[in-house]
């Protein structure tokens, strides 16, 4: 069973992915996609595998803020490499969330959205944002 420790360090780390989902930042694309490009090795431990795919599902969620080919090329390979329904499911989600198409959740149909050019679904300004914008008029 795992520890209290590592179920708090799991807990903790989910969060700061959330967070970075919420305050858009480059460094916070960057720390998503590390997450979500490094799989869970085959000789990882079962814990260690779950804690990794919690890890890889919280990023991959969180890049719905981030509309950016480097988020699409990450989002497509996992459709197209991963095993995992749930990871592969967040990741069809998400895609259709940062590109505003609904193509079917495999690799292949989503190859067109990888090209330059690509257009991406622009981001909804935030509520912090918004309510600066009343102020600026």
């Amino acid at each position: 069973a795992p520890t209290v420790q590592q179920e708090t360090l799991t807990t903790l780390q989910s969060r700061i992915l959330v967070a970075l989902g919420q305050h858009p930042s480059p460094e916070g694309l960057s720390l998503l996609l590390e997450v979500v490009n490094t799989p869970e090795k085959k000789t990882d431990s079962e814990m260690a595998i779950q804690h990794r795919r919690d890890l890889r599902l919280a990023a991959i969620r969180s890049l719905k803020t981030y509309p950016d080919s480097k988020t699409v090329a990450a989002l497509v390979k996992v459709l197209q490499t991963e095993k995992d329904v749930s990871l592969r499911d967040r990741a069809h989600e998400t895609l259709v969330a940062v590109t505003g198409r609904d193509l079917p959740a495999e690799g292949k149909g989503w190859e067109a959205a990888l090209e330059p050019g690509f257009p991406l679904k622009p981001e909804s300004p935030s509520m912090l944002r918004r309510v600066g914008q009343w102020f600026s008029h």
